[in-house]
């Protein structure tokens, strides 16, 4: 499964637990995904309305084609600047045949998880912090290394004006 199709699996599952017809209950949470690389201001507003007019926080999805068979170089700044935005969750992503979580950068470089690094169950007998998981290492790739096919995540906890959030990238040509 690719970014676009985890992207709608994630908001088919969100729908159906918050209308309690899945096995846990998430109340007040919306997905919305842009499978067509835009997103539109009236479709982030009604994914993330509720039935009396208060705002449910929102998770916005947008898959994206970046490239043909390797990321087009263009998009590098573009990506490195979606990832500083406070309202950045990160991107589902990889690189042909491997799957990743990318959460941050350092300079050229993605920080990520491996979402298939098998570790043991926490024990519900040991709620010291020692018992959460976390990788062995931070793991880095270059930004120029990813699959072009990806999905980027952002959250909006409330109504402020969607605008005021975003920016189009300023271009770094010499």
């Amino acid at each position: 499964m690719g970014p676009a199709a985890i992207a709608q699996a994630i908001a088919k599952l969100a729908k159906r637990a918050a209308a309690g017809t899945a096995d846990v209950r998430l109340p007040g949470f919306a997905v919305c995904v842009s499978m067509d690389g835009s997103v539109y201001k009236s479709e982030v507003r009604a994914a993330a309305t509720c039935a009396d007019g208060g705002w449910h926080p929102l998770l916005l999805l947008v898959p994206l084609r970046l490239g043909l068979d390797r990321l087009n170089i263009a998009y590098i700044y573009s990506l490195q600047s979606l990832l500083a935005l406070p309202q950045s969750i990160g991107i589902v992503g990889g690189r042909p045949g491997k799957s990743y979580y990318f959460v941050g950068l350092q300079g050229e470089q993605l920080l990520y998880l491996d979402p298939h690094e098998v570790q043991p169950a926490l024990s519900a007998g040991l709620p010291d912090a020692a018992s959460c998981h976390y990788g062995r290492g931070i793991r880095a790739m270059a930004i120029s290394q990813i699959d072009p096919s990806l999905a980027c995540a952002c959250s909006h906890l409330s109504p402020t004006p969607l605008t005021s959030h975003y920016a189009p990238p300023v271009s770094r040509c010499p």
